[in-house]
Protein backbone atom coordinates (compact mmCIF):
# COMPACT_ATOMS: atom_id res chain seq x y z
CA UNK A 1 0.00 0.00 0.00
CA UNK A 2 1.47 3.40 -1.04
CA UNK A 3 1.40 6.49 1.12
CA UNK A 4 -1.64 8.04 -0.58
CA UNK A 5 -3.65 4.79 -0.19
CA UNK A 6 -2.71 4.55 3.44
CA UNK A 7 -3.92 8.11 4.05
CA UNK A 8 -7.36 7.22 2.58
CA UNK A 9 -7.53 3.92 4.47
CA UNK A 10 -7.19 5.39 8.00
CA UNK A 11 -10.45 7.41 7.93
CA UNK A 12 -12.30 4.51 6.32
CA UNK A 13 -11.01 2.11 9.01
CA UNK A 14 -12.03 4.55 11.72
CA UNK A 15 -15.58 4.75 10.35
CA UNK A 16 -15.85 0.97 10.13
CA UNK A 17 -14.67 0.57 13.75
CA UNK A 18 -17.09 3.25 14.96
CA UNK A 19 -20.02 1.64 13.13
CA UNK A 20 -19.06 -1.73 14.57
CA UNK A 21 -19.10 -0.32 18.10
CA UNK A 22 -22.50 1.32 17.47
CA UNK A 23 -23.95 -1.94 16.18
CA UNK A 24 -22.52 -3.90 19.09
CA UNK A 25 -23.77 -1.34 21.65
CA UNK A 26 -27.24 -1.36 20.12
CA UNK A 27 -27.32 -5.15 20.13
CA UNK A 28 -26.18 -5.25 23.76
CA UNK A 29 -28.85 -2.71 24.77
CA UNK A 30 -31.55 -4.69 22.97
CA UNK A 31 -30.32 -7.89 24.55
CA UNK A 32 -30.40 -6.22 27.96
CA UNK A 33 -33.96 -4.96 27.35
CA UNK A 34 -35.03 -8.44 26.23
CA UNK A 35 -33.45 -9.96 29.34
CA UNK A 36 -35.17 -7.44 31.60
CA UNK A 37 -38.48 -8.05 29.84
CA UNK A 38 -38.04 -11.80 30.26
CA UNK A 39 -37.18 -11.30 33.94
CA UNK A 40 -40.31 -9.16 34.41
CA UNK A 41 -42.51 -11.74 32.70
CA UNK A 42 -40.97 -14.46 34.85
CA UNK A 43 -41.54 -12.47 38.02
CA UNK A 44 -45.13 -11.69 37.02
CA UNK A 45 -45.80 -15.38 36.39
CA UNK A 46 -44.24 -16.25 39.74
CA UNK A 47 -46.36 -13.58 41.43
CA UNK A 48 -49.52 -15.14 39.99
CA UNK A 49 -48.44 -18.55 41.23
CA UNK A 50 -47.76 -17.11 44.70
CA UNK A 51 -51.24 -15.57 44.80
CA UNK A 52 -52.83 -18.82 43.59
CA UNK A 53 -51.02 -20.67 46.38
CA UNK A 54 -52.22 -18.08 48.89
CA UNK A 55 -55.81 -18.57 47.72
CA UNK A 56 -55.43 -22.37 48.05
CA UNK A 57 -54.35 -21.93 51.66
CA UNK A 58 -57.26 -19.58 52.27
CA UNK A 59 -59.84 -22.01 50.86
CA UNK A 60 -58.39 -24.89 52.90
CA UNK A 61 -58.78 -22.76 56.03
CA UNK A 62 -62.34 -21.90 54.98
CA UNK A 63 -63.24 -25.56 54.60
CA UNK A 64 -62.19 -26.31 58.16
CA UNK A 65 -63.87 -23.13 59.39
CA UNK A 66 -67.12 -24.06 57.64
CA UNK A 67 -67.27 -27.51 59.22
CA UNK A 68 -66.61 -26.09 62.68
CA UNK A 69 -69.16 -23.32 62.12
CA UNK A 70 -71.75 -25.86 60.98
CA UNK A 71 -71.22 -27.95 64.11
CA UNK A 72 -71.61 -24.87 66.30
CA UNK A 73 -74.70 -23.70 64.41
CA UNK A 74 -76.36 -27.11 64.76
CA UNK A 75 -75.71 -27.23 68.50
CA UNK A 76 -77.10 -23.73 69.03
CA UNK A 77 -80.13 -24.48 66.89
CA UNK A 78 -80.92 -27.66 68.83
CA UNK A 79 -80.36 -26.00 72.20
CA UNK A 80 -82.75 -23.21 71.19
CA UNK A 81 -85.50 -25.62 70.16
CA UNK A 82 -85.06 -25.08 66.41
CA UNK A 83 -84.85 -21.30 66.73
CA UNK A 84 -81.88 -18.96 66.55
CA UNK A 85 -79.88 -18.38 69.71
CA UNK A 86 -81.07 -14.73 69.73
CA UNK A 87 -84.75 -15.67 69.80
CA UNK A 88 -87.52 -13.87 71.69
CA UNK A 89 -89.19 -17.00 73.06
CA UNK A 90 -90.14 -17.22 76.71
CA UNK A 91 -88.18 -19.75 78.77
CA UNK A 92 -89.01 -22.23 81.50
CA UNK A 93 -88.58 -20.77 84.97
CA UNK A 94 -87.02 -24.04 86.10
CA UNK A 95 -84.53 -24.04 83.20
CA UNK A 96 -83.96 -20.69 81.41
CA UNK A 97 -82.17 -22.43 78.55
CA UNK A 98 -85.36 -24.21 77.41
CA UNK A 99 -87.66 -22.25 75.08
CA UNK A 100 -91.45 -22.53 75.23
CA UNK A 101 -92.66 -23.16 71.70
CA UNK A 102 -96.09 -21.61 72.23
CA UNK A 103 -94.45 -18.22 72.89
CA UNK A 104 -92.16 -18.22 69.85
CA UNK A 105 -92.56 -16.79 66.38
CA UNK A 106 -92.91 -18.82 63.18
CA UNK A 107 -91.10 -22.16 63.30
CA UNK A 108 -88.50 -22.29 60.53
CA UNK A 109 -85.40 -24.27 61.59
CA UNK A 110 -83.83 -24.04 58.12
CA UNK A 111 -83.86 -20.25 58.14
CA UNK A 112 -82.70 -20.19 61.75
CA UNK A 113 -79.84 -22.54 60.90
CA UNK A 114 -78.77 -20.26 58.05
CA UNK A 115 -78.53 -17.29 60.41
CA UNK A 116 -76.60 -19.29 63.01
CA UNK A 117 -74.23 -20.65 60.35
CA UNK A 118 -73.54 -17.18 58.97
CA UNK A 119 -72.75 -15.81 62.44
CA UNK A 120 -70.59 -18.77 63.41
CA UNK A 121 -68.66 -18.71 60.11
CA UNK A 122 -67.99 -14.97 60.42
CA UNK A 123 -66.35 -15.53 63.81
CA UNK A 124 -64.30 -18.45 62.49
CA UNK A 125 -63.00 -16.49 59.48
CA UNK A 126 -61.96 -13.53 61.63
CA UNK A 127 -59.14 -15.70 63.01
CA UNK A 128 -57.42 -16.15 59.63
CA UNK A 129 -53.83 -14.93 59.25
CA UNK A 130 -51.80 -14.93 56.04
CA UNK A 131 -48.24 -16.29 55.77
CA UNK A 132 -47.64 -14.70 52.36
CA UNK A 133 -43.95 -14.11 51.53
CA UNK A 134 -43.52 -11.03 49.35
CA UNK A 135 -40.71 -10.38 46.88
CA UNK A 136 -37.81 -8.29 48.23
CA UNK A 137 -39.70 -5.28 49.52
CA UNK A 138 -36.72 -2.89 49.33
CA UNK A 139 -35.49 -3.99 45.90
CA UNK A 140 -38.83 -4.17 44.15
CA UNK A 141 -41.03 -1.73 45.99
CA UNK A 142 -38.74 0.45 48.10
CA UNK A 143 -41.05 -0.21 51.05
CA UNK A 144 -40.00 -2.45 53.92
CA UNK A 145 -43.57 -2.66 55.20
CA UNK A 146 -45.17 -3.97 52.03
CA UNK A 147 -44.97 -7.64 53.11
CA UNK A 148 -46.95 -6.86 56.25
CA UNK A 149 -49.41 -4.80 54.22
CA UNK A 150 -49.90 -7.62 51.69
CA UNK A 151 -50.47 -10.15 54.45
CA UNK A 152 -53.14 -7.94 55.96
CA UNK A 153 -54.72 -7.37 52.54
CA UNK A 154 -54.76 -11.07 51.68
CA UNK A 155 -56.05 -12.00 55.14
CA UNK A 156 -58.94 -9.57 54.68
CA UNK A 157 -60.01 -11.49 51.57
CA UNK A 158 -60.92 -14.31 53.97
CA UNK A 159 -62.03 -12.32 57.01
CA UNK A 160 -64.62 -10.35 55.03
CA UNK A 161 -66.04 -13.30 53.05
CA UNK A 162 -69.77 -13.93 53.43
CA UNK A 163 -72.16 -16.70 52.47
CA UNK A 164 -73.62 -15.86 49.06
CA UNK A 165 -75.70 -18.93 48.24
CA UNK A 166 -75.91 -22.64 48.77
CA UNK A 167 -77.54 -25.87 47.72
CA UNK A 168 -78.64 -28.63 50.10
CA UNK A 169 -79.49 -32.24 49.41
CA UNK A 170 -80.85 -33.48 52.72
CA UNK A 171 -77.84 -33.42 55.09
CA UNK A 172 -75.17 -32.46 52.55
CA UNK A 173 -74.67 -29.10 50.95
CA UNK A 174 -72.34 -26.88 48.95
CA UNK A 175 -72.05 -23.30 50.14
CA UNK A 176 -70.64 -20.57 47.89
CA UNK A 177 -68.94 -17.58 49.49
CA UNK A 178 -68.40 -14.13 48.02
CA UNK A 179 -65.46 -13.99 45.56
CA UNK A 180 -61.98 -13.23 46.90
CA UNK A 181 -60.17 -10.73 44.66
CA UNK A 182 -56.36 -10.60 44.87
CA UNK A 183 -53.95 -8.04 43.39
CA UNK A 184 -50.72 -9.85 42.43
CA UNK A 185 -47.36 -8.20 42.97
CA UNK A 186 -45.48 -6.83 39.95
CA UNK A 187 -48.47 -7.41 37.68
CA UNK A 188 -49.59 -4.83 35.10
CA UNK A 189 -52.13 -2.30 36.32
CA UNK A 190 -55.64 -3.75 36.54
CA UNK A 191 -54.50 -7.37 36.90
CA UNK A 192 -56.68 -9.32 39.32
CA UNK A 193 -56.81 -12.94 40.49
CA UNK A 194 -60.31 -13.98 41.59
CA UNK A 195 -61.23 -17.10 43.57
CA UNK A 196 -64.80 -18.03 44.50
CA UNK A 197 -64.81 -20.54 47.39
CA UNK A 198 -67.30 -23.42 47.19
CA UNK A 199 -67.32 -25.37 50.41
CA UNK A 200 -68.83 -28.76 51.22
CA UNK A 201 -70.75 -28.87 54.49
CA UNK A 202 -72.99 -31.21 56.44
CA UNK A 203 -75.84 -30.48 58.84
CA UNK A 204 -78.67 -32.22 60.65
CA UNK A 205 -81.48 -33.41 58.40
CA UNK A 206 -84.05 -30.64 58.88
CA UNK A 207 -86.87 -33.11 58.23
CA UNK A 208 -86.11 -34.33 61.74
CA UNK A 209 -87.21 -30.98 63.15
CA UNK A 210 -90.35 -31.07 61.00
CA UNK A 211 -91.22 -34.56 62.25
CA UNK A 212 -90.92 -33.49 65.90
CA UNK A 213 -92.97 -30.34 65.31
CA UNK A 214 -95.72 -32.29 63.54
CA UNK A 215 -95.86 -34.88 66.32
CA UNK A 216 -96.12 -32.16 68.96
CA UNK A 217 -99.02 -30.67 67.03
CA UNK A 218 -100.87 -33.94 67.56
CA UNK A 219 -100.63 -33.25 71.28
CA UNK A 220 -102.79 -30.15 71.02
CA UNK A 221 -105.72 -30.46 73.41
CA UNK A 222 -104.39 -33.61 75.05
CA UNK A 223 -103.30 -33.97 78.67
CA UNK A 224 -99.64 -33.92 79.67
CA UNK A 225 -99.39 -37.69 80.29
CA UNK A 226 -101.07 -38.42 76.94
CA UNK A 227 -98.51 -36.19 75.16
CA UNK A 228 -95.64 -37.90 76.93
CA UNK A 229 -96.83 -41.30 75.74
CA UNK A 230 -97.41 -40.04 72.17
CA UNK A 231 -93.93 -38.55 71.85
CA UNK A 232 -92.14 -41.48 73.46
CA UNK A 233 -93.70 -43.78 70.89
CA UNK A 234 -92.62 -41.51 68.04
CA UNK A 235 -88.89 -41.05 68.67
CA UNK A 236 -86.18 -43.36 69.95
CA UNK A 237 -84.04 -41.89 72.70
CA UNK A 238 -86.46 -39.05 73.47
CA UNK A 239 -86.91 -37.93 77.08
CA UNK A 240 -90.30 -36.36 77.84
CA UNK A 241 -91.47 -35.04 81.20
CA UNK A 242 -94.27 -32.91 82.61
CA UNK A 243 -93.46 -29.66 84.44
CA UNK A 244 -96.56 -27.86 85.74
CA UNK A 245 -98.65 -27.06 82.62
CA UNK A 246 -95.73 -27.73 80.28
CA UNK A 247 -94.33 -30.79 78.56
CA UNK A 248 -90.53 -30.71 78.35
CA UNK A 249 -88.78 -32.54 75.51
CA UNK A 250 -85.13 -33.56 75.16
CA UNK A 251 -84.06 -35.42 72.01
CA UNK A 252 -80.43 -36.25 71.09
CA UNK A 253 -79.55 -35.44 67.47
CA UNK A 254 -76.44 -36.18 65.41
CA UNK A 255 -75.02 -32.83 66.46
CA UNK A 256 -76.40 -31.33 69.62
CA UNK A 257 -79.49 -32.04 71.67
CA UNK A 258 -82.90 -30.67 70.76
CA UNK A 259 -84.68 -29.24 73.79
CA UNK A 260 -87.91 -27.29 74.18
CA UNK A 261 -91.15 -27.16 76.14
CA UNK A 262 -94.76 -26.55 75.18
CA UNK A 263 -98.22 -26.20 76.66
CA UNK A 264 -100.50 -28.82 75.02
CA UNK A 265 -103.57 -26.71 75.77
CA UNK A 266 -102.33 -23.77 73.72
CA UNK A 267 -101.69 -23.53 69.95
CA UNK A 268 -98.22 -23.82 68.51
CA UNK A 269 -96.66 -21.19 66.23
CA UNK A 270 -97.10 -21.40 62.48
CA UNK A 271 -94.52 -23.60 60.72
CA UNK A 272 -92.77 -21.99 57.75
CA UNK A 273 -90.81 -23.74 55.04
CA UNK A 274 -89.23 -20.75 53.32
CA UNK A 275 -85.46 -20.58 53.05
CA UNK A 276 -83.03 -17.72 53.17
CA UNK A 277 -79.44 -18.06 51.93
CA UNK A 278 -79.39 -21.79 51.38
CA UNK A 279 -81.84 -23.64 49.19
CA UNK A 280 -82.81 -27.27 49.81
Amino acid sequence: MNKRGFIYFIPFFTVIVALTFVVLATAMQQNNRDRIAQDNVGQQALALLKVADESDRAVLFMEYAMQHASDEAQKRLAKSGGYGSQNTCQKLLSDPSVVIWNTCGAFNPRKSFDAELDNALTKELEAYTSTYQAFSAEDVHGDKGIEVNLRDFFADRVRTAKIEKGEWRSEKGVVTLTPMVYIPELAPAGTRYTRTPQLSVQREDMDRYDAVFNKVQECNGKTGPACVELLERGFAGIVVSSEAEFVKVILPLKSGTLQFAFDPKKPLPFAQHEFSMLRG
